[in-house]
């Protein structure tokens, strides 16, 4: 048995960490170093881990307009985590990347099935699993 189904099969509950940063790209690796320091617990590889960074950035650039990032990473079981994020609040900017955006939401839909959530056609959240 790994350390990952050790620790999995300990879990009484699931587990949940709730993080909300600003949604500056620099704060992109803030999230994606917070979660590797998650999964990392439950024992998933580098490999894995480094799928998720990809999947991470991707969403983060959903959300250049937002003020605020909500992000939820769920340990599930032993073979999943799901990461949601949702968007706060609305910046005012011209200089939004549509195409950048549109780029990012085709590559987590195709690589990781994401769901995307829009409300008058606006992103509010991404939900994926891994």
């Amino acid at each position: 048995m790994n350390i990952k189904s050790e620790h999995l099969n300990s879990l009484k509950y699931k587990e949940v960490v709730k993080m909300t940063l600003p949604a500056y790209p620099n704060y992109a690796k803030v999230c994606r170093l917070a979660i590797s320091g998650i999964v990392t617990t439950a024992g998933y590889s580098v490999d894995e881990i480094e799928d998720m960074f990809q999947a991470i950035t991707a969403a983060w650039m959903l959300f250049e307009l937002a003020d605020t990032i909500d992000i939820n990473v769920s340990i599930l079981s032993k073979d999943c985590i799901e990461l949601d994020f949702k968007a706060n609040g609305t910046k005012n900017t011209d200089k939004t990347n549509y195409s950048l955006m549109e780029l990012s939401i085709k590559y987590l839909i195709n690589v990781f099935e994401a769901q995307i959530n829009k409300k008058d056609g606006v992103i509010k959240g991404v939900c994926f699993y891994i």
